[in-house]
């Protein structure tokens, strides 16, 4: 990963922690996971916009990979595995996938984030 990816990274949107009673995913934006290069367990999750990595190896890898300054994470609780919104009830990525993600939700994600933008030249 170049200096200036990581430069990027750091500058888009913070990581926010996901909680519930049971575990936790660091919410990363799906341009960023990319970026990273890193390839998640089957306990981790994503969406249309951001992966949920599972917090005993893949949030740190992550965060390892990405060289993450030390600091304070914003975090969002779930007070059950069924409240609508947790992580559980998304895809999983890595061993057990549910579903690939295409390449035009990557690019949806990188434009998303602000590290992609399409210019039409005639």
């Amino acid at each position: 990963m170049t200096q200036r990816q990581l430069d990027m990274m750091q500058q888009a949107e913070a990581p926010v922690w996901i909680t519930d009673p049971g575990h936790a995913w660091l919410r990363v934006p799906l341009a960023n996971y990319t970026a990273a290069g890193i390839t998640a367990s089957k306990y981790s999750y994503i969406d249309a916009k951001y992966v949920y990595l599972e917090e005993d190896c893949d949030a740190a890898l992550y965060l390892d990979m990405v060289q993450a300054p030390e600091q304070s994470f914003r975090e969002i609780h779930f007070d059950s595995e069924h409240t609508p919104g947790n992580p559980r009830k998304l895809d999983r990525i890595g061993g057990n996938v549910a579903r690939e993600v295409t390449p035009a939700e990557i690019l949806q994600a990188a434009q998303d984030t602000g590290r992609l933008v399409i210019v039409s030249v005639k």
